[in-house]
Parts: C-alpha cells; sequence; structure tokens
C-alpha cells in the first residue's frame, strides 16, 4: 500500500517531487524567522532516502518560523523540491 500512494503521489506532484510520508523526528537548531528556513538534525527520512543529519529546510509557510525555537523537539514531513532544496510541509513543535 505505501508503495502505491508513493507512485500515486509520484505521478500527480511530477518525478521531480518526492514527498516524505510518515514523520520525521528532529531537533531545531537554528530558526531563520526572516528567510523562512530552520535548520535540524534529524533521523532518517526513509521516504526520500536519506539518512540522519543535520541541514536546512525551507518552510512551506514562512508563518511558520516563530513556531519551532532552537533546542525544541519537532516533527514534520518533508518535500524534495530538486536542486538541493528541501521544504517542510508539515510541521508539528512539541513542548519540551
Amino acid at each position: 500500500m505505501k508503495t502505491l500512494k508513493w507512485m500515486i503521489t509520484a505521478i500527480l506532484i511530477g518525478p521531480s517531487v518526492a514527498i516524505a510520508g510518515e514523520l520525521v523526528n528532529g531537533l531545531a537548531k537554528r530558526v531563520g524567522a526572516v528567510n523562512g528556513k530552520v535548520t535540524v538534525k534529524h533521523g532518517d527520512i526513509k521516504d526520500l532516502g536519506m539518512p540522519a543529519r543535520a541541514m536546512v529546510f525551507e518552510l512551506k509557510d514562512p508563518a511558520w518560523a516563530p513556531q519551532p525555537k532552537p533546542g525544541q523537539v519537532i516533527q514534520f514531513q518533508a518535500k524534495d523540491l530538486g536542486g538541493g532544496k528541501l521544504e517542510i510541509e508539515v510541521l508539528q513543535a512539541k513542548s519540551n
């Protein structure tokens, strides 16, 4: 079923864009309220074939920037926009 979901998503949004289907745990390291980006130390993003690491993500909605605070645990879904750009599509900040 997961493979079917992935195939339908790929058909609907095109081959150059991939979306992680499950929530990934991460830790907000740096939040750019002005540029709408957040640096996240995250676990494996299996749907995107990405190992655990720290990296910068763009936020789908820049208004989300005040939501995670540096050092705060988050859960998120990400989309690969291609060209080395990744975007957080869903963001849930957890209370510490």
